[in-house]
């Protein structure tokens, strides 16, 4: 490419290096946010224990609304072609490298996530029946719309609908450059399968199946 002074390769060279710069910049942004919500979660629970239910309950805010945004930083990584993904980003990933689900960040903001959805399970707050549950889809799962104002909603439904909106940003990133293809970590690990598209796809679905069976939940008390 170096040698080729045609349009074509030069605008070719400008996009792989925005593509790449989007890789990198967005994944280690992903990296920074799941600090932040690990230390949100963890410090919102610490307030729960210690009978601060009001501080709790604004740490929680803050920590679904950074949940439901980060599906933006997943957007903005992969804010480029399928075509610069497969021919220089993907080929220039080298083995562990920019896998999700295996940083450290990943593995502390799931560790202090259970917790908080124990305690939330454990509560059964009232909350959950008063939703405004008005958008409906034949299938029962409430409009995209309905979901992020779900997110709002403090207790164990805020926290699905903004895991709902955020995987929908990432299964949507894995659709576009993924596909059916393995994911780079699958290539060195066959017996990992969480990270491929298909994986993304069935953690979304059992979400949104979890989602409607808290709206008809809440149908049913209301």
């Amino acid at each position: 490419m170096e040698t080729d002074e045609s349009g074509y390769c030069q605008a070719m060279s400008h996009e792989v290096t925005e593509a790449w710069i989007s890789w990198v910049h967005g994944h280690h942004l992903m990296h920074i946010e799941l600090a932040w919500m690990r230390d949100l979660l963890q410090r919102a629970k610490a307030k729960f224990d210690a009978g601060d239910a009001r501080l709790g309950e604004l740490l929680m805010t803050r920590f679904r609304r950074l949940l439901v945004a980060s599906g933006a930083t997943m957007r903005y990584t992969g804010s480029f072609s399928e075509d610069v993904y497969l021919r220089f980003i993907r080929p220039a990933m080298p083995p562990g490298d920019f896998s999700g689900v295996y940083n450290i960040e990943h593995t502390g903001f799931q560790s202090a996530l259970g917790p908080m959805k124990r305690y939330y399970k454990a509560k059964k707050d009232p909350i959950n029946a008063r939703c405004p549950f008005a958008a409906r889809r034949d299938d029962g799962l409430p409009e995209t719309a309905e979901i992020m104002q779900l997110a709002n909603v403090p207790g164990e439904t805020g926290i699905l609908a903004a895991e709902i909106l955020s995987l929908t940003d990432h299964s949507f990133v894995c659709r576009e450059m993924v596909a059916d293809r393995p994911s780079k970590m699958d290539e060195f690990s066959r017996d990992f399968n969480s990270e491929t598209q298909a994986g993304w796809e069935k953690l979304l679905s059992r979400l949104k199946t979890k989602m409607k069976q808290l709206v008809q939940g809440a149908k049913h008390a209301a």
